[in-house]
């Protein structure tokens, strides 16, 4: 008992020089953001990446000290338990205890001393009653197990303990046993099988934690959502249950924020092995990132508090910004009040200079920044474009109506993706699941369409994020070679960062009969619609071959459906030369047409085929290295499109060749640059989603 207490109180003493230094460090980061905001904005600009790195290093600091202490703390019940199980090991010794009380004070003084030794007792822990709900059970039968159940007295005793505790469906069940030693065996062991079957809390643990998702986008529900996780994980964890499967990992991640998506993902890419992203991991990283972001938001809260002046004379301007304005880049006034650069004009004005429309800097999009979004409305955009794009949202329908002339009316879900009508990329989701039960999930389809662009559509404002659509974009697309019973063949694969599942077209697996192991049943929701369209899905084994003669084996599920038309990348003469002079294997042919792709791999798959490798082209389109070859990505700007129809790839290759003694055998059919902006979506995009996801 006494190396109990001195375990106590050096737990206690750890405890407080750990908060201590963490409250040095606390006080050390507002120091610094303090100086920071004092320094010039040139100073600023040259002192942020160190200003930034200093702030990560600390926060990080915190966030070890938390886990330690928490640890500690941990551990500081485990020892005051111990010593309470200890104190309560016999429960007559309380009843022994009084009798020697009551007995001395009888005694006369000229009587032999009766002093027993009186050891020191803490007050006995309180048993928690049980109605019946099996969430409860663990907790119960631990405490009453260790106080009642496994001590040394009748049985008689621990069943008239067991029915004190009892209530509800729990009491009703016992009632059925008269109340005796031999029933009380019997008794526990009713108990124990319905209440305590691990099957059933399994599957109950596993329907919680598909259900839980966070009720909006701040971090305070984002935090919360961490927390009930985490506390689900760990009772999976404790009843034997593998935390680490990628489904299961993935089905997690998918539920959080996209902003936090990207910062963990970012994380996770800095790992040698994929395979270490565990359970562990990822919660540890979800819980650095929410914690630097709720530290941000109350740091910022701080600096834009109002003083005292400012509520006495709320009409007096306030004319000592620090920070100037995104606008005019004059100081005395915020960008919400800016004269020189008015409300309507604020969009045009940040495009046409390529700033971001979030926080007025260069080199990223709205949609990629990581400041947070507007206070207003919770959307990204800055909050003094926040009038001007609400208006314009709301008049979003109407001037989707004039992309085309020719063009029939879309459905309502169509238009709900808002995108311009010649972009025809798949229409991603970023949330897929698959399972063994039941799974309600989402379907986006981007119909067939046939449109011709007129001059005064090129140039189509997404009003979500001010960006101007300056040509396609190119999805992770290549080529792999299948293996099947009929023989094999070359087959056109996509590669879906944004789809936890994976799908395998069903004339595929018709046409190479390929093994299916199973059948599972999928939930399909239309985008758009509440209504859920549940299909049986075959799980194929399929086999494919690399670019180095390796044989990979996957599992996915067939759809009749897989995507739309891939487009096809045009690279310029200078990317051509960039690919030949670094001897870049592509996984597409050069003198490949446009192909439907019939194999769909997600993240379940998808970063066991991705490589660390990436080129960035002159054009600006970047290289993606994979187990099947570089595969081409990015946004084809229209300059280069309008200039590479002119130039066929055939001119570049056979010029090149004269070097070498192979000749190459690409060639490509002109195109016009009318016939390239006509090209539209021929197929449909399904992908199955976990749940739906407002944007």
């Amino acid at each position: 008992m006494e190396s109990l207490k001195t375990s106590r109180t050096r737990i206690e003493s750890t405890l407080a020089k750990v908060r201590t230094a963490k409250d040095y460090v606390n006080e050390s980061i507002d120091k610094l953001h303090v100086v920071f905001e004092m320094l010039g904005e040139t100073k600023q600009e040259t002192e942020l990446s160190s200003f930034e790195e200093y702030l990560e290093t600390g926060i990080e600091s915190i966030s070890e000290a938390n886990q330690f202490c928490i640890k500690l703390s941990g551990r500081k019940k485990e020892v005051e338990q111990l010593m309470a199980n200890l104190q309560s090991l016999q429960p007559g010794r309380v009843e022994e205890r009084d009798r020697a009380i009551e007995d001395s004070y009888h005694s006369t003084p000229t009587s032999p001393a009766f002093a027993p030794a009186m050891p020191m007792y803490l007050p006995r822990l309180e048993i928690p009653r049980f109605s019946g709900n099996r969430a409860e059970w663990d907790n119960f039968w631990a405490i009453f197990s260790v106080n009642i159940h496994e001590q040394n007295i009748s049985p008689m005793l621990k069943f008239n303990y067991l029915w004190q505790y009892l209530e509800g469906d729990a009491r009703a069940l016992v009632s059925r046993y008269q109340v005796s030693e031999e029933n009380y065996p019997e008794a526990i062991s009713c108990l124990c099988k319905k209440y305590g079957d691990n099957d059933t809390r399994v599957e109950e643990l596993f329907a919680e934690l598909q259900k839980s998702k966070a009720d909006t986008r701040t971090t305070k529900s984002q935090t919360e959502l961490l927390e009930r996780i985490s506390a689900t994980m760990s009772q999976l964890a404790i009843k034997g249950q593998d935390v680490n499967h990628r489904l299961l990992l993935n089905t997690i991640f998918s539920k959080f924020d996209a902003d936090i998506q990207t910062r963990a993902l970012e994380r996770r890419a800095d790992l040698q092995n994929p395979r270490d992203w565990t359970w562990a991991t990822m919660q540890k990283e979800l819980s650095g990132i929410l914690q630097r972001r709720e530290y941000v938001e109350e740091t910022r809260k701080k600096t834009n508090a109002p003083t005292e002046s400012s509520i006495s004379r709320p009409s007096q301007p306030v004319r000592d910004f620090k920070i100037a304005c995104m606008y005019c880049r004059r100081l005395g006034h915020q960008s919400t009040n800016c004269r020189v650069v008015t409300q309507s004009e604020r969009i045009s004005f940040l495009t046409k200079k390529g700033l971001c429309l979030n926080c007025g800097k260069p080199y990223h999009t709205a949609e990629m920044c990581r400041n947070p979004p507007c206070r207003n409305c919770g959307k990204k955009h800055n909050i003094s474009l926040c009038g001007i794009i609400n208006t314009q949202h709301g008049k979003q329908i109407p001037q989707e109506g004039r992309q085309s002339k020719t063009k029939p009316a879309q459905p309502a879900f169509q238009q709900q993706t808002r995108l311009p009508a010649r972009n025809t990329g798949s229409a991603y989701s970023k949330k897929a699941t698959k399972g063994t039960t039941v799974n309600h999930q989402n379907m986006v389809i981007q119909k067939d369409t046939n449109v011709i662009v007129d001059s005064e559509d090129e140039n189509i404002e997404d009003n979500t994020t001010g960006e101007v659509s300056t040509g396609e974009t190119l999805l992770l697309t290549g080529t792999a070679t299948i293996l099947g019973k009929n023989g094999s063949r070359e087959v056109k694969i996509l590669l879906d960062t944004g789809a936890e599942s994976s799908f395998v077209d069903r004339n595929l697996v018709e046409e190479l009969q390929l093994p299916t192991i199973s059948r599972k049943k999928l939930g399909l929701k239309m985008f758009g619609s509440n209504k859920v369209v549940e299909n049986w899905h075959s799980v194929v084994e399929v086999n494919l071959v690399d670019k180095n003669k390796e044989v990979h084996a996957f599992q996915l599920y067939d759809s009749p459906v897989i995507t739309a038309h891939a487009v096809k990348a045009t690279l310029t003469k200078e990317d051509l030369r960039v690919v030949k002079q670094k001897r870049i294997q592509l996984s597409n042919k050069s003198n490949e047409e446009e192909e439907t792709p019939q194999i769909l791999l997600g993240c379940d798959y998808l970063w066991d085929v991705m490589e660390q490798k990436k080129v960035k082209l002159p054009s600006g389109l970047h290289l993606v290295s994979t187990k099947f070859g570089y595969m081409i990505t990015g946004r084809q700007k229209e300059e280069h499109l309008l200039s590479s129809a002119r130039v066929p790839d055939e001119s570049f290759w056979n010029e090149d060749s004269q070097k070498g003694p192979e000749e190459s055998q690409c060639s490509r059919s002109k195109k016009t640059a009318a016939e390239l902006i006509e090209g539209a979506v021929d197929g449909a995009t399904a992908i199955p989603l976990s749940q739906s996801m407002d944007t």
